[in-house]
């Protein structure tokens, strides 16, 4: 514990435990703008320096192309790696101009550490330990970490360490990062964008290490009670994926985010798991009226299929922003007003099963990342700002309440 002094601030002057727990409820939700906070705080006080070093590794964000040294970090510090509830995944970023972590600008040389023989055998103990019985899929995934599917082997890896993972955000990643989620996202038959974000795509069953990854999948699901699917529901940003396949393997999963694309063809009956409390929906102005009929669609079912369900959020895909189609294609009044008597009317089936429908809007600049409420409650007011509906849609500001 570290000394106390009478010249200290009050905060300054409480046990070490306590204002570890102080600092852990900071209002920022998103692991990613936990570390911001943290971050300005060792800046003006260096005691808390300890203490934020220790929530950003319990609490990380981390490029997928750069996750191996948060791996290393764990393997030398199994008592913080035990501790992990939350972990954010980026490898696009859609809400700054930080050309940085843009994923093209990696290649295999930087994302491989040189000659770290502990990093390897610590990787294969983990994996061992997993699968005892399967030496040969061990092998295969090994054998994955001297390929350009590495990032991918690797977070493999780091999810099979992290076993008291509770909620994982990957807003900003790409389909074709996450291969390790391919068993929800994709029918085992059918295709799955690999490691190129340009759109090339694999069969499953010809993808490394597929088998492995459904087990660790299989490993994942369950224990996981918040996820956040990637916001652009595009493999290259021109290729446009199928629907997810399945979330049902999610038993404990109560907060969902996900693209209107990956909703609209579910299945009703086997695709959600029951446990969900709020689904958060990216869309597209472009097609509304689809996520409109689909949500007529999954309230109608709600007490059968989704009784815990409490709110449904919608926001708007920040593709459309950068595609131009906010200046290009405004929707003209009739549209909108046709669509705004179908979202009240979906409104009232909703009130009737009690959940709520809330749409957001951008209190700042749209290339600003800040925390938001919703501004316009379906079937209860009119719109705050602006007279688009569903122009105050902002995939980039999720936040779980």
């Amino acid at each position: 514990m570290a000394t106390l002094h009478a010249s200290d601030p009050p905060l300054l002057r409480i046990p070490d435990e306590i204002t570890l727990h102080i600092l852990r409820q900071l209002p920022s939700q998103r692991p990613k703008l936990r570390r911001q906070d943290l971050r300005n705080l060792t800046l003006v006080c260096k005691r808390i320096h300890p203490f934020a070093l220790e929530m950003l590794l319990v609490e990380p964000t981390v490029h997928v192309f750069k996750a191996h040294g948060l791996l290393r970090m764990y393997f030398k510090y199994p008592n913080l790696a035990d501790k992990v509830k939350s972990l954010e995944l980026i490898s696009e970023c859609l809400c700054e101009d930080n050309p940085e972590i843009q994923a093209c600008h990696y290649d295999l040389s930087q994302m491989k550490p040189a000659n770290d023989v502990d990093f390897w055998i610590s990787c294969f103990n983990v994996c061992t330990e997993f699968a005892p019985d399967c030496p040969a899929l061990v092998n295969e995934h090994m054998e994955c970490l001297e390929t350009t599917e590495y990032p991918n082997a690797v977070l493999g890896v780091m999810l099979l360490r992290l076993r008291g993972l509770k909620h994982l955000f990957m807003g900003t990643t790409l389909l074709s990062h996450l291969s390790v989620l391919g068993p929800c996202v994709t029918p085992k038959d059918h295709i799955l964008l690999g490691s190129d974000r340009f759109g090339s795509s694999l069969p499953v069953s010809n993808l490394w290490g597929a088998e492995f990854l459904e087990r660790i999948y299989s490993r994942l699901a369950p224990n996981i009670t918040q996820l956040e699917l990637p916001y652009a529901w595009e493999g290259s940003r021109s290729t446009p994926m199928e629907s997810a396949h399945d979330l049902s393997h999610f038993s404990s999963l109560t907060h969902l985010v996900v693209h209107q694309d990956a909703l609209c063809d579910y299945d009703l009956g086997q695709a959600l798991p029951r446990s969900l409390k709020l689904i958060a929906i990216t869309a597209r102005r472009s097609t509304a009226d689809r996520l409109v009929s689909y949500l007529g669609s999954l309230l109608l079912h709600k007490p059968k299929l989704l009784p815990n369900l409490e709110n449904i959020h919608l926001h708007h895909d920040w593709n459309d922003y950068v595609a131009g189609w906010y200046c290009r294609r405004p929707i003209r009044e009739l549209e909108h007003d046709y669509i705004k008597k179908k979202l009240d009317r979906v409104a009232k089936v909703a009130a009737l099963h009690g959940v709520q429908i809330s749409i957001f809007h951008p209190k700042t600049d749209i290339l600003h990342y800040t925390p938001w409420d919703p501004t316009y409650i379906v079937g209860d007011q009119e719109p705050e700002y602006g007279s688009m509906v569903l122009d105050v849609l902002d995939a980039r500001r999720i936040s779980f309440e």
